[in-house]
């Protein structure tokens, strides 16, 4: 019952233009021969014109009008099937009427001229007007259509607008940025000299700092990938500066296989420096990272305690902002899951088809 109110809602508008043609027609021809039809003369007549008209708006001038080309001899030849149809369906209409005894008078031949000449007038009146209908139609979807494209080609813009804003901010970001780090890097070098002699484990660590901010900063500028190994070498040394406060029960797994691979940056260093945002380190919570190859697949895999504080007020924003670089870079291919299981633990893997890493270093040469 629904589906058949939504069907009435949607067509509503044919079937009133059709009631108000019916019955405008039927009460003009009526006043005017002095005579009413039978209301079945009326329905069987009208159901033929009714599927006529949607099958010339519908069917035969999308199909006629289709290739350009074949207008010529498509058009003459479905507007004569056309005809003969109409003319045919009236005469079969006609001849059952006359059978029933609704519609008086002789059963009509179909080589009656008179006939003939009525219902070709009446099927030529039709034609016209399923045209127009056609017109009409095809001239509203072409509107909606131009209208949606406009609509998309604004939003296109807008879009466009605030991408170029967004970058624009960052432009200025990024010029703002540069003040710093030549102050921060000179600052860490007086530090350097200054307790170079005196405290040399303060001065390494010093130094390592250096090292780790100067890749983090230089990381955008030497293209879209770098070596493996390279990162490596940065949780190396974040390793190092996070040991030196307090002793940690971490693995740091490498496999030597890998260090020449290509890898989008900062992604390997994303996962190290998760384990010691958000996890538990205390002494006894073991933490591993592993990174290998497996089955023509480049794997990283982390695992560590989680710290209850860190995993309530963490918003995992290094992560989520990953998920999406690695989606950027390397499309579906990449399998990167990342969450807590059952033991309190939390646990990121990623997984990449070897030849992706592979690839990446014939792009660059």
């Amino acid at each position: 019952m629904e589906k058949f109110t939504s069907k009435l809602k949607k067509y509503r508008i044919h079937i009133i233009a059709w009631a108000v043609f019916m019955t405008y027609e039927t009460v003009v021809i009526g006043f005017y021969s002095g005579t009413f039809g039978h209301p079945l003369t009326y329905a069987a007549h009208y159901l033929v014109i009714i599927l006529f008209f949607y099958l010339h708006a519908c069917r035969s001038l999308p199909w006629g009008l289709k290739q350009p080309k074949q207008i010529l001899w498509r058009m003459p030849t479905v507007m004569i099937l056309e005809i003969l149809l109409f003319i045919a369906a009236n005469y079969v209409v006609d001849f059952v009427l006359v059978k029933i005894h609704t519609l008086s008078g002789p059963v009509k031949t179909i080589h009656d001229l008179q006939y003939i000449m009525k219902t070709l007038y009446r099927c030529l009146y039709f034609i016209l007007f399923a045209t127009g209908y056609y017109l009409l139609e095809t001239y509203l979807r072409e509107r909606k259509r131009t209208n949606e494209l406009e609509k998309r080609q604004l939003q296109d813009t807008i879009e466009r607008q605030q991408i170029l804003q967004e970058m624009a901010k960052a432009q200025n970001a990024f010029l703002l940025a540069q003040i710093n780090p030549h102050f921060f890097f000179n600052t860490l070098d007086f530090l350097y000299h200054l307790v170079e002699f005196t405290t040399p484990v303060a001065a390494k660590a010093v130094s390592t700092l250096s090292a780790m901010m100067r890749f983090a900063i230089d990381a955008d500028k030497v293209g879209n990938f770098i070596l493996v190994g390279q990162e490596v070498e940065q949780i190396d040394n974040l390793l190092y500066l996070n040991q030196l406060r307090q002793k940690l029960d971490i693995q740091f797994n490498v496999s030597d296989d890998v260090m020449s691979l290509h890898l989008i940056p900062l992604v390997l260093l994303t996962f190290a420096e998760n384990i010691f945002k958000h996890g538990n380190l205390k002494p006894g919570n073991k933490a591993t990272i592993n990174i290998y190859l497996s089955d023509e697949f480049f794997v990283t895999e982390t695992d560590n305690a989680i710290d209850p504080a860190a995993h309530v007020t963490g918003t995992k924003t290094g992560l989520i902002n990953t998920a999406r670089r690695l989606e950027y870079a390397y499309g579906d291919k990449s399998i990167f899951n990342y969450g807590a299981d059952a033991d309190g633990r939390f646990k990121v893997r990623l997984q990449l088809p070897l030849v992706l890493l592979k690839t990446a270093v014939s792009s660059k040469a």
